[in-house]
C-alpha cells in the first residue's frame, strides 16, 4: 500500500506537466471572443472614459499612421465626445510655435499656410510633413467656427522649444539633442499645467505615441524607465488613461554601433529594430474573423494585455512585462 500512494504521489505532477498547450486555434477563439464580449464602440468607449478620468494619453503606435487621425477627426466633430473636451496636447508641435498655432485658429479665414513655421520647425530638424496633421487642425479649426468663443478646443503644443536659427556647428547640434533627455518630463509639467494640476475639471486628449505614452514599464534592474504617460499614471492615478491604436509594433532587436551613419534626433540609427505586425499578425486575423468592425476595449484581463511588451525599451525591459504595463486600453 505504501509503494502505491507513493507513486500516486509523483504520478501528480507529471500529469500537471502533460496538459497540452493551447491550439493555434483555441488562442485565436480567445481573442476573437474579447472583440465580440467586450468590444464596444470606439467613440462611446472614449466618452466614457473622458467622463472617468481628465486626460487620455492616445498611442498612434507610428506617427506616419493615418487612422488613428481619422478617429481623432470623427471624435472632434462627434458632439457628445467634443462637449467633454477642452483641449488637445500635440507631443509633435514645439512649445514656441504656439503662436504659429494660436495665429491659424485666430484668422477670419481657415489659412493652412500659417502653419508652415511651425511645420518646418520640428525637432528632426527635418520638418513635419504629415499631412494627418494639417487635416486634424483643419477639423478643428471648423469644428471651433460653430461654437462661442468660451467653448472652442484649445490646440496645445507641448514639444520642447525649437530655435534651427541659433544652431550653427555641429557642437551646437549636440548639446540641442543632449537637452532633450528632459523631454518628457516638460511635456508632462506643460500639459499639468494647462490643466491647472487637474483642480479646473477641464479634460483633453494627448496625441502622441508609444515612446510617451506608456504607463509603466520596467528595466531588468526593477526601476521604471519614466516618460510622459508615465509621470501621469505613477504621480496621478486614476487622473489618465492610456489608449493604443492597433497598427504596427516597435520591436528593438539590440543595440548596434552607428558607425559613420548620420546621428538623428530619434537615435534610431543605435538600433536593429523593426515595425512588425502585433504577434506575428495573431491580432490582425482577429480582427478579421470578428468582421474588421472598429472596437475598443480595456487591456485588463485579457490575452490582448498578456502580450508580451514590445517597443522602446524592450530590449532592456525586466522579465514578464506585457502590454498591459505599458497601456490601459
Amino acid at each position: 500500500m505504501r509503494a502505491i500512494a507513493l507513486l500516486s504521489l509523483v504520478s501528480l505532477p507529471l500529469s500537471a506537466a502533460a496538459e497540452p498547450a493551447p491550439s493555434p486555434e483555441e488562442i485565436l477563439a480567445a481573442h476573437v471572443d474579447v472583440l465580440e464580449t467586450q468590444g464596444k464602440d470606439p467613440l462611446a468607449f472614449v466618452r466614457q472614459r473622458l467622463d472617468e478620468v481628465d486626460l487620455i494619453l492616445f498611442d498612434d503606435a507610428w506617427h506616419p499612421v493615418v487612422e488613428p487621425f481619422d478617429f481623432y477627426q470623427a471624435l472632434l466633430r462627434d458632439p457628445a465626445s467634443r462637449e467633454r473636451l477642452d483641449f488637445v496636447f500635440v507631443e509633435a508641435f514645439a512649445v514656441n510655435h504656439q503662436p504659429t498655432l494660436d495665429r491659424f485658429f485666430a484668422a477670419p479665414q481657415e489659412n493652412v499656410h500659417l502653419l508652415a513655421p511651425m511645420l518646418q520647425d520640428d525637432l528632426s530638424g527635418h520638418g513635419w510633413a504629415l499631412a494627418t496633421y494639417v487635416d486634424l487642425l483643419r477639423t478643428v479649426y471648423r469644428v471651433n467656427a460653430e461654437l462661442p468663443a468660451g467653448q472652442r478646443l484649445r490646440v496645445v503644443a507641448v514639444n520642447d522649444p525649437v530655435y534651427w536659427s541659433a544652431l550653427e556647428t555641429p557642437e551646437d547640434l549636440a548639446i540641442f539633442r543632449q537637452s532633450l533627455v528632459g523631454n518628457d518630463y516638460g511635456m508632462y509639467r506643460k500639459i499639468l499645467a494647462s490643466m491647472e494640476d487637474f483642480e479646473s475639471g477641464k479634460k483633453g486628449i494627448f496625441l502622441t505615441n508609444t515612446r510617451h505614452a506608456y504607463k509603466g514599464i520596467r528595466g531588468a534592474n526593477g526601476r521604471l524607465f519614466w516618460n510622459c504617460g508615465t509621470f501621469f499614471a505613477q504621480w496621478h492615478p486614476g487622473r489618465t488613461s492610456s489608449i493604443r491604436f492597433h497598427h504596427l509594433m516597435l520591436t528593438i532587436r539590440k543595440e548596434v554601433d552607428p558607425g559613420d551613419q548620420a546621428t538623428s534626433t530619434a537615435g534610431l540609427e543605435r538600433y536593429d529594430y523593426r515595425f512588425e505586425r502585433v504577434a506575428g499578425g495573431l491580432w490582425d486575423e482577429a480582427f478579421a474573423v470578428h468582421g474588421n468592425r472598429p472596437v475598443a476595449f480595456d487591456l485588463d484581463g485579457t490575452p490582448f494585455g498578456a502580450l508580451p511588451y514590445a517597443g522602446n525599451h524592450m530590449h532592456q525591459a525586466a522579465p514578464g512585462q506585457t502590454l498591459l504595463d505599458a497601456n490601459d486600453s
